[in-house]
């Protein structure tokens, strides 16, 4: 009771239960259970209530309600789904408030253990039902009744994330990473990770990026490294490498991801991290390798219980990478399986591109609705320049992909480019020539699509080879640009690029500018 008093939770615990006083042990189960569980110390706790002798750990919904939470917030599962019966069993026996206590103890657990199984049907049935008030809670004696809504908005956020709901999400993990509690909580810290995908899926790869490295140094700290709170944060990393393509990084995220979960990985991390390493393998062109990487990832899933939102991104990058190989009638199977989407619709129809149905492409893109934040800008407008190309309207293609690109070079979002399914390299080389308020990006994307080709070009090996700088002025050379324009670009001198302006005349065998770009096209330099 003095340890309770003095704010030594755990304390009062392992004493009342070396001391075998079970109705003690119980009700301080009941009132601290939360703050110790979500505050770091469920291993501890579980080495406590480890040692409390069965026949009390049958007779206790506060008891086996603690130990089944202490264990399942680690990741483990062991008899937890039989401590839950027990404690739904034994919870009529207590007096009222108890009871009411037990009763949403259980229901915290039992979210948890179904959010492990991947059934978020039942994890947001569940958390819907907590009582939020903060009176009715007070009511229930529970020492950290604060925590009850932080970790129902955490779920609450998770699920809205998983069905492409960014609104909602963000809504309610900010509720959750917003309230004080004066020590890292586990569920302030998953809800942080999980806010930076929302950043990461609107295309701020920069805040998206600040935010996670943030949330990777607070886990780090709590020792927390390789808990499953971590994963979001280590999922947004690597999705922002992803998106940048600097694809090494991307691999090394993902492995952390993996050892996020090494007791037990749930089944919406692996689909997620699943993703992205298809994505991964599909901007390095290795199509048939994410595919079966994608399905052995679905072997051991049960695609139909995730939620829709995430259904249909699993479901479109099969289609995708499927269509990418050739199978236009699978990938037409796995649309129609689809349905019509709720939340992928732009990803619909930029399948639809690639499968060469544009009547059916442009009526979904009437369906999208307008986006404000960069990605959606972003994959809208490259979108309509393939619907321009296919409608043959250059104007509006080129107008479109200027749109495209100024939304996506300040956060250097450069894989919906390199994976359109419309060959963007002749309408970036004309936008450089038109000009473009981003050429330094357009420059970039080409040197990365044309590093993406494989093999090599026996036109480009028989001209004198270029060194890299000399290539990248080169492109700068088929812009608008002036030599003092891209030197100050490059961060160099303008005699600097004069020197390897004159080099790649004398290599070209030409005498001006104009005469290099064309020269640079026929030997497809460019």
């Amino acid at each position: 009771e003095w340890f309770a008093r003095n704010g030594m939770a755990l304390e009062a615990i392992r004493a009342a239960v070396a001391g075998r006083i079970w109705p003690l042990a119980a009700d301080l189960v009941g009132r601290h259970v939360l703050g110790c569980v979500l505050g770091g110390q469920a291993r501890d706790l579980e080495t406590v209530l480890g040692a409390v002798p069965r026949t009390q750990l049958a007779a206790s919904a506060e008891l086996a309600c603690g130990l089944a939470g202490a264990r399942l917030v680690q990741g483990n599962e062991v008899e937890v789904a039989d401590l839950l019966g027990t404690a739904a069993a034994t919870t009529r026996a207590l007096p009222s408030a108890r009871a009411a206590r037990a009763g949403l103890l259980v229901d915290l657990v039992a979210g948890a253990l179904a959010r492990l199984h991947g059934r978020w049907g039942e994890v947001t049935a569940r958390y819907r039902m907590v009582p939020n008030d903060p009176v009715a809670l007070a009511r229930l004696g529970l020492a950290d009744a604060e925590l009850v809504r932080v970790v129902v908005d955490n779920i609450l956020g998770m699920a809205a994330l998983l069905d492409d709901d960014l609104p909602a999400a963000e809504r309610h993990l900010r509720a959750a990473v917003s309230v004080e509690t004066g020590r890292t909580m586990l569920p302030q810290l998953n809800a942080a990770g999980y806010l930076t995908l929302v950043q990461h899926g609107r295309g701020d790869l920069d805040a998206a990026e600040a935010a996670a490295l943030a949330v990777v140094s607070q886990a780090a700290a709590a020792g927390q490294e390789r808990g499953v709170q971590a994963a979001g944060a280590y999922l947004a990393m690597a999705s922002i490498a992803l998106d940048r393509t600097e694809l090494g990084e991307v691999d090394d995220w993902l492995d952390r991801v993996a050892e996020a979960g090494t007791r037990a990985v749930e089944p919406h991390v692996r689909i997620l991290a699943a993703l992205v390493r298809a994505a991964r393998r599909e901007v390095a062109d290795r199509h048939e390798e994410a595919l079966l990487g994608l399905r052995a990832t679905a072997s051991g899933t049960d695609v139909r219980s995730l939620t829709r939102g995430l259904r249909e991104r699993w479901l479109l990058a099969e289609a995708t990478l499927v269509a990418r190989l050739g199978n236009a009638d699978l990938a037409r199977d796995l649309l129609d399986e689809l349905g019509v989407p709720r939340a992928a619709v732009l990803e619909t129809a930029r399948l639809l591109l690639l499968l060469g149905d544009v009547p059916a492409a442009t009526a979904a893109r009437r369906r999208a609705g307008p986006g404000s934040h960069p990605r959606a800008l972003t994959d809208a407008g490259l979108l309509d320049v393939g619907l321009a190309v296919a409608a043959r309207d250059e104007d509006t293609a080129q107008a479109r992909l200027e749109d495209a690109l100024t939304a996506a070079a300040p956060f250097g979002l450069r894989r919906p480019f390199l994976t359109a399914p419309t060959d963007l390299r002749p309408l970036l080389e004309q936008r450089l020539e038109l000009g473009t308020l981003v050429p330094t990006f357009v420059v970039d994307l080409l040197e990365r699509a044309a590093g993406g080709t494989g093999a090599p070009d026996p036109a480009r090996a028989a001209a004198d080879p270029l060194t890299d700088r000399e290539r990248t002025v080169l492109r700068y050379l088929a812009s608008t640009l002036s030599n003092a324009e891209i030197a100050a670009e490059l961060y160099v001198s303008v005699n600097t690029v004069k020197t390897h302006e004159r080099s790649l005349y004398r290599k070209l065998g030409v005498a001006n500018r104009r005469e290099a770009v064309a020269r640079a096209r026929a030997l497809s330099l460019l």
